[in-house]
């Protein structure tokens, strides 16, 4: 089939073979069949926009997070890289089953803590994904807020 659109995006499709073509109008403008779908079938990219809007705004959570988190020992001279340097040292010490000291542990707790709340966020907006992934009305996509999703906490 060959597909046209209107100026009201109204689609209309003729035989692929030219059989029906001295009854195309010609204010019609052809179009592709990837054009003619997303036309009929608005849904796909509003899903699609949705989708990164919750992604984005987990990202976002787990960025604002990770800053306070990596930003908590600034005081003492810490910064990220040392931070993630520390963590791979007590994670060597951990794999090598040596017992890491009393700060080590408390900071190991903390780190791993924080990746646990990061892994429920993504679970969050999976589950977030599927609901919108269920929709079948425009509108329902479209008004879907994310701000209303109830998002973990985590306490730095």
């Amino acid at each position: 089939m060959k597909h046209y659109k209107d100026t009201n995006n109204n689609i209309y499709a003729y035989e692929s073979d030219g059989s029906q073509d001295e009854f195309i109008p010609d204010n019609l403008t052809q179009i592709t069949d990837d054009e003619a779908f997303t036309i009929l079938n608005p849904i796909g990219d509003t899903k699609e926009a949705k989708y990164a809007e919750i992604y984005a705004h987990a990202d976002s959570l787990i960025a604002e997070q990770e800053a306070a988190f990596f930003t908590k020992g600034v005081s003492t001279g810490r910064n990220k890289d040392r931070l993630l340097k520390q963590q791979n040292k007590r994670n060597n010490k951990k794999i090598k089953g040596q017992n890491l000291n009393a700060k080590e542990q408390a900071e190991d707790d903390r780190y791993d803590s924080f990746m646990d709340w990061a892994d429920i966020v993504y679970d969050v907006a999976d589950t977030s994904e599927d609901a919108v992934e269920a929709m079948t009305n425009v509108e329902d996509v479209k008004n879907y807020d994310v701000d209303n999703i109830t998002w973990p906490t985590w306490n730095n």
